[in-house]
């Protein structure tokens, strides 16, 4: 987990170093000298190894996918590198009747959420030029996923675990120029995650999704 920090804050380092170069050769004056970006999707999740028996007997009702604030340094026309946060979100929930010994039947409903965030160093290669046309994008950083279990009926029914790990996203888009310095992205991607518990650490969580999302880079 250390080197995986140190890394990103190396990268992002030598970011920050080609950043100020490029600044001094700028060419393109439509070209920014940093960009944030944010976006908003759905995500079609798959499971690996033992969380795929958490959520067998749930249905589905929520499942989104997240850009969360990114920050990126103009590498060169075509090229940006930053930090930011990507993050899956599934909540599933599962009705069941319970019969006590008196024979009263009552309706049992179980909550289960599981989170899934990356923070990474991401870049981005525009085959025109940043924030015009088609692009390519790669991630790579540290991951936790987070499982938790809630009995609606019960007072302590929760229970929590916690994980961490590494992982990684590979996709791609199109940007859609809406004013100077300002795009609207179309984007999909595949991303992993592996993680261990942080009880037992035998346990190895992996996560996997399909993510579509609506982003703004400006």
């Amino acid at each position: 987990m250390k080197s995986l920090i140190s890394l990103i804050i190396f990268i992002f380092s030598i970011t920050t170093f080609a950043n100020t170069v490029y600044n001094h050769n700028l060419i393109d004056k439509e070209t920014e000298s940093w960009y944030l970006m944010v976006g908003l999707g759905g995500s079609i999740p798959y499971y690996f190894d033992d969380l795929k028996g958490e959520n067998n007997s749930y249905e589905k009702y929520l499942s989104i996918n997240l850009d969360i604030l990114g920050i990126y340094l103009t590498i060169n026309e075509n090229i940006i590198l930053g930090v930011l946060g990507n993050g899956t979100s599934e909540r599933y929930e599962k009705n069941d009747i319970v019969e006590d010994i008196l024979g009263n039947k009552t309706k049992k409903v179980t909550e289960l959420d599981i989170s899934a965030v990356t923070i990474a160093v991401s870049a981005k290669y525009f085959i025109n030029k940043i924030n015009e046309g088609f692009f390519l994008r790669g991630d790579l950083g540290i991951s936790s996923i987070v499982i938790k279990t809630e009995d609606k009926t019960s007072l302590d029914g929760e229970r929590k675990e916690e994980t961490e790990g590494y992982g990684f996203l590979l996709g791609g888009g199109y940007a859609y120029p809406i004013t100077r310095g300002t795009s609207l992205l179309f984007s999909t991607n595949y991303t992993l995650r592996k993680a261990k518990s942080e009880v037992d650490k035998s346990r190895v969580l992996t996560h996997s999704a399909i993510n579509f999302t609506i982003g703004f880079l400006w």
